[in-house]
């Protein structure tokens, strides 16, 4: 009996894989809507839809620091119809920042793709009197305690990055403002409510066009082709870096045959010029690559969160 139904699994996979897909496919976003990870999803969703001849649907699913979405994501049938558009907080912060976490972020998941990479941007109000890292640094050491940063909430993406920027400058003395999300954090910068913060370069670059902040440097190791005069922090401090990140999961125990279809899929539409050209403007750059990359880049994720929470003494929740 078992081997009968080992065999009826088989090739009910065998058959889903040759027709898949026969309907729409829903792209599931953790994240709030009109964030980066919201726009990505649609643009994403948009190239896919064209390519495999089936809808799309961005379900924007935000809630307890991404830990809704992406739990439905890991509950879903693995048939290639629920995918995620997993980030740095999702599937490389929120593991080591929460003692209980309602799914594992490897075993639950299928990797499909590591789509995009986007670095942190050092950014502060126009007011402050510094104009790159060395300065920024010195006028936090004079000033101890009296310089605060804000972020898209305790335990994120960005605040870790602050805090590993604030241990490497020597330790820096400076008061953490959580904000809930991304936009009410910049906008309180950019009132002047705070003075620095660290999102991604995504959130941060229009609002660095517009000159309305001020960006100091970038987290990546090179310098950005959009920014060609913003140092990196590397420049100061030697070897920093620090990049968000976005890529598409599904449920774990997808067949095969689907995560090599979509995986494909993806990796042409992310390498296509106007793409690339598309993302830049959004301050992220294409990293298409196997399965089997991305499952390793999720687990090196994990693992040097964890190290981050663990060295800075960020409470878990």
């Amino acid at each position: 009996m078992r081997f009968l139904c080992l065999v009826f699994l088989f090739f009910s996979g065998f058959g889903a894989a040759q027709t898949f897909p026969v309907k729409s496919i829903r792209l599931v976003v953790a994240q709030a809507a009109g964030s980066s990870t919201d726009g990505l999803a649609r643009l994403v969703g948009q190239e896919l839809s064209r390519v495999v001849q089936q809808p799309v649907v961005v379900d924007v699913r935000p809630g307890a620091g991404g830990l809704l979405g992406t739990e439905i994501v890991a509950k879903a049938l693995p048939d290639g119809y629920t995918l995620q558009l997993a980030t740095i907080a999702t599937h490389g912060v929120n593991p080591a920042l929460y003692k209980k976490l309602p799914y594992d972020p490897v075993k639950d998941f299928s990797a499909l793709i590591l789509a995009t990479i986007s670095p942190n941007a050092l950014i502060s109000h126009p007011s402050l009197p510094v104009r790159n890292v060395r300065e920024f640094i010195s006028l936090a050491k004079a000033r101890p305690g009296q310089l605060n940063f804000s972020s898209s909430g305790t335990g994120g993406g960005q605040h870790l990055a602050a805090e590993v920027f604030a241990n490497l400058s020597g330790n820096l003395i400076t008061v953490h403002v959580p904000y809930k999300g991304t936009t009410p954090a910049i906008t309180a910068l950019m009132s002047g409510e705070v003075h620095w913060m660290m999102p991604s370069l995504s959130s941060a670059l229009p609002h660095i066009h517009t000159g309305k902040v001020r960006a100091l440097a970038v987290t990546s190791i090179k310098r950005i082709s959009d920014l060609p005069d913003v140092p990196t922090v590397a420049e100061t401090i030697r070897g920093f870096e620090v990049v968000s990140w976005w890529g598409l999961v599904g449920p774990a125990g997808m067949p095969d045959s689907i995560v090599s279809q979509l995986n494909a899929s993806l990796g042409r539409i992310l390498s296509q010029p106007d793409i690339g050209k598309k993302l830049a403007v959004l301050g992220m750059v294409a990293t298409p690559g196997t399965p089997q990359e991305f499952e390793g880049f999720i687990k090196a994720e994990v693992a040097k969160w964890g190290r981050v929470v663990r060295e800075t003494g960020v409470p878990l929740e």
